[in-house]
Parts: structure tokens; sequence; C-alpha cells
């Protein structure tokens, strides 16, 4: 058990906007992660910016902490190209927030090169004329 996280690819215009992500949407995997809790968080606080529902608590030192279910499994957030750049500024900034949750793990410092290279990977395939969504599993 634990955080497992996904960045695919389509064509498939429903994932435009995604929050409830069709089940037979035909995405192909751009990216993984295990457990790097930290950009779930910015993850899901970019989704509930979008208009997706989800249940967290900040604690009093600004920790965000994932006590509902509404963005798991299902659920999902299309990444758009300002969504992208916005992304790869908190990386650079070490701005990601530091969000914990049941099985969810730490996030690591490689996460970072390889957050920054899926960044640059999703705009190349903006740019090719596809849409890049993110989706994830405990």
């Amino acid at each position: 058990m634990g955080l497992d996280q996904y960045a695919y690819r389509t064509k498939d215009v429903r994932a435009a906007g995604a929050f409830d992500i069709p089940a037979d949407l035909q995405g192909e995997e751009i990216a993984y992660w295990r457990k790097h809790p930290d950009l779930h968080g910015w993850l899901r606080d970019l989704y509930i910016a979008k208009g997706g529902g989800c249940v967290s608590e900040i604690d009093a030192d600004g920790n965000h902490t994932h006590v509902g279910e509404d963005f798991n499994a299902g659920n999902g957030v299309e990444l758009t190209r300002d969504d992208l750049l916005a992304l790869r500024e908190a990386v650079e900034a070490e701005r990601l927030p530091h969000t914990t949750g049941f099985f969810f793990g730490y996030s690591m410092p490689e996460d970072k090169e390889r957050t920054l290279q899926f960044v640059e990977r999703a705009l190349a395939e903006i740019r090719a004329g596809y849409r890049v969504y993110y989706s994830s599993w405990w």
C-alpha cells in the first residue's frame, strides 16, 4: 500500500478539465512517482483551485494532511501549459507544500529532478497535441 502517482498523455477530449477520469479513457503513462506526497499536495491544491472537491487539513505549521478520499483513484486533474510552468517554478523554488497522509511516505531530494524532467516531457506532449493529466491511487 502507498501513494502511487501517474501522469498520462491522451488525445481523448474527455480529459479536458478532468476531475473524474472516465474508466475507459485511453491514456499512455508518461511519468510515475512512488510516494512523492509533496507533489501530490501541490496537484491536489490545483485540483481544488480548478473546482474539484477534496478534504484536507492544514496544521499550525502550514503542513497539509489529506483527510478525504476525493482526490484518489478515479479523480484526476488536467495539467495545462500554465499549470506545468507554475509547477516548474514551485519545484525549482522548493515551494511544494509539505503533505502527509496515511501510507504517503515522504518526498525525497531526488524527486525534484524527476519532477522537473516530467514537466519538460509534459510540455513537449502538449506541444505535440496531447492533453496531460495526473491521477493517483493509495
